[in-house]
């Protein structure tokens, strides 16, 4: 069972790949560049990130969910805005299995949680 013991990180490479992946926008506005030359600007979308933590894993405490959303929004620079970390309280490794219900409320709604 290495996988519990010789885990690595994601490095901070990946990580961004969150932020530059986002959707790309066009702005409808042209405008002058540097060389005179109108174009149209467009700007990186983040993909927001919701970690969502069971309080009984045993084999991720929360401090490893606390660690990656602190690498997330600082490292990857995606922003405290697009990271949300959200503990279930009394669920297991598997808590999308054994709280079904407290999953889906967390992904089909935009409020805080505090289970």
């Amino acid at each position: 069972m290495d996988f519990f013991t010789d885990r690595k990180d994601h490095s901070v490479e990946d990580l961004r790949r969150l932020r530059t992946r986002g959707v790309s926008q066009s702005s409808s506005t042209s405008h002058s560049n540097a060389d005179g030359n109108i174009g149209e600007t467009s700007t990186t979308v983040p993909i927001p990130v919701h970690i969502v933590h069971c309080s009984e894993d045993i084999a991720y405490p929360l401090e490893f969910a606390e660690a990656l959303r602190d690498r997330l929004v600082h490292e990857a620079e995606l922003g405290e805005e697009n990271v949300k970390l959200t503990q279930i309280k009394g669920a297991p490794h598997l808590g999308c299995v054994t709280h079904p219900e407290v999953y889906v409320a967390i992904f089909f709604s935009s409020s805080v949680y505090t289970y």
